[in-house]
């Protein structure tokens, strides 16, 4: 009867058809009397408890690592769609209207008026080329100009 338990429940975690049913082995344990018997079925249903429990446990792992993977699968597609789409603009021509274009021209015009005879006349000296961002403050005359640590070493010297 134990192992008509265990093969009963394997087959109905498997979604099979199952040898037997609950009703007829509710009697049958009903009958049991000897201590011996009672033992043995305790046993096998405890085992067919492991099982079940064992079962459930991996099934629930295993449809959450489908679902993690499913997860996975749909955050490559929006950063495999969102990389497309951003190849797709940065080949796309910029569209704007005219009176957007007027907007740009005028504000170029003027930027260029006001920065014209100093981009002209720009020439970049090796100080230029040693300045970064870490500052160390120097005043030179209204000026104040921030040169990293390598200028101030050449500046000092």
């Amino acid at each position: 009867m134990g192992r008509l338990i265990i093969q009963t429940g394997i087959e109905t975690l498997n979604g099979k058809e199952p040898v037997t049913t609950t009703e007829v082995i509710t009697p049958l344990v009903q009958q049991l009397t000897s201590s011996k018997d009672i033992e043995d079925y305790t046993m096998y249903a405890n085992i067919h408890a492991g099982m079940t429990s064992a079962w459930n446990f991996v099934e629930a792992v295993g449809n959450e690592a489908i679902a993690n993977l499913t997860y996975i699968r749909s955050i490559i597609s929006r950063l495999r769609d969102f990389s497309s789409a951003e190849l797709t603009n940065r080949q796309r021509p910029v569209m704007i209207t005219q009176a957007e274009y007027q907007k740009y021209k005028y504000e170029y015009n003027k930027a260029w008026k006001e920065h014209k005879e100093y981009m002209l006349n720009r020439k970049i000296t090796l100080g230029e080329l040693l300045i970064d961002s870490i500052s160390d403050k120097r005043e030179d005359d209204i000026n104040i100009h921030v040169y990293g640590p390598n200028a101030t070493k050449v500046i000092n010297l």
